[in-house]
Order: structure tokens, then C-alpha cells, then sequence
């Protein structure tokens, strides 16, 4: 997996997402969510599966939820691949041809 110690910048945020995307890996993230109650951030740490990338928006599966979320790029302060892989429904039809 690539995990980047250096200064964590969009670019390689986004780089290591479209990898985990591209190999079905479940990746680690870091997200920062704002609370309804208080203004103050929180940072989670969840193990999403990606489905889809676009542009700014990550669809995913949350293990945490267990159910389909949008992450926002800008959110995910941390990203690391992990060795759990997974399908998604398009591999699925792709395989029953």
C-alpha cells in the first residue's frame, strides 16, 4: 500500500484514494465532521469502500455506518490503503457476461 508520511496535501489524498479505488481496496481515512450541536470539528476515523470518485465527492460504503455515504475530499485529512478488498455491483455484472 502507499502510505505518505509527508505533509498531507489534496493531491496525494486524492492519488491514494484513486488507487484503493482502482485495486477495490477498503481505505482508512481520517474525516473531519462538524457536530449539529457545537461548532467545534470532530475527526473520525472510518474504513470506507469506494464506489465512485467525483471530482470533490467520494461515494463509498462506511463500515462504521454500514451504509452508503458521500465523503467530501476536502474532509479527508488522512488516507491510507488497507489489505481488505471488495466488489462493487458493476464488477459483479461485469463478471455474470
Amino acid at each position: 500500500g502507499v502510505f505518505v508520511k509527508a505533509p498531507h496535501l489534496p493531491e496525494n489524498i486524492r492519488e491514494i484514494l484513486a488507487e484503493a479505488f482502482k485495486g477495490r481496496k477498503s481505505v482508512e481515512i481520517d474525516y473531519i465532521t462538524h457536530t449539529p450541536t457545537k461548532s467545534s470539528e470532530v475527526k473520525n476515523n472510518r474504513l470506507i469502500d469506494i464506489y465512485s470518485i467525483n471530482n470533490s465527492l467520494i461515494e463509498a460504503f462506511c463500515h462504521l455506518r454500514q451504509g452508503n455515504r458521500v465523503f467530501k475530499l476536502e474532509r479527508i485529512v488522512n488516507a491510507k490503503i488497507t489489505e481488505n478488498s471488495y466488489k462493487i455491483s458493476t464488477d459483479v455484472q461485469k463478471t455474470l457476461l
